[in-house]
Parts: structure tokens; C-alpha cells; sequence
């Protein structure tokens, strides 16, 4: 898997994540998660391979979504989950305002 999206976020990760397979998505979840929980990360790249969540509909998704479709993993990880997609949505209009808001639970 060493075309695994790996790299910390850079200004147009998120147009290069959004190509991103869900096999591909799953690997980066799972190295994301990896140090937070073992157990999660694998839970998490499961689910994204059964879901078939490619870059794109990962980037699309809402934290109700996340909170919705990532129910199985513990709080932390799947705040993890929400954190790494606001970053990537703000490499994509690092000038919009409204992305800048931190989301309540």
C-alpha cells in the first residue's frame, strides 16, 4: 500500500484526496487512528471499505455523518476522524470563514 495517502496536509491535499479509492482512504484512516487505537483504526478501514467511502465522499461528509456511520469507534478516534476532514476542507478554501468554525457536538 505504498501509494497510501501518508503525508501530513499540505495546500492541495485535499484535490489529491478527493481522487483517493476507498482502498486507499481505508489506509489512510487506519494510519491515522493507528497510534490513538489499534482496535478503531481497524474497525474504521473496515468500515470504509464495506461502505465504499472513496476521497471524495469522505471530504462530503458532515460530523452527523461521521458520528452516524463511525458509531462503532470510541469518542476520540472518531473526533480524530472529523478533525483530519476539516483540515483537509480548509487545504481546499483555506480563506473560507465558515470552515474555520470549530463544529459543537
Amino acid at each position: 500500500a505504498s501509494e497510501a495517502f501518508t503525508t501530513p496536509t499540505k495546500d492541495n491535499d485535499s484535490k489529491k484526496f478527493k481522487e483517493l479509492s476507498h482502498d486507499q482512504v481505508s489506509a489512510h484512516v487506519h494510519l491515522l487512528l493507528k497510534d490513538l487505537s489499534e482496535a478503531d483504526a481497524e474497525i474504521a478501514s473496515k468500515i470504509i471499505k464495506d461502505e465504499k467511502i472513496d476521497g471524495e465522499v469522505f471530504l462530503n461528509l458532515t460530523p452527523n455523518e461521521i458520528k452516524d456511520i463511525f458509531a462503532k469507534l470510541r469518542f476520540g478516534p472518531r473526533k480524530k476522524l472529523e478533525m483530519e476532514r476539516s483540515i483537509l476542507l480548509k487545504s481546499e478554501h483555506p480563506h473560507d470563514i465558515s470552515l474555520q468554525i470549530p463544529q459543537t457536538l
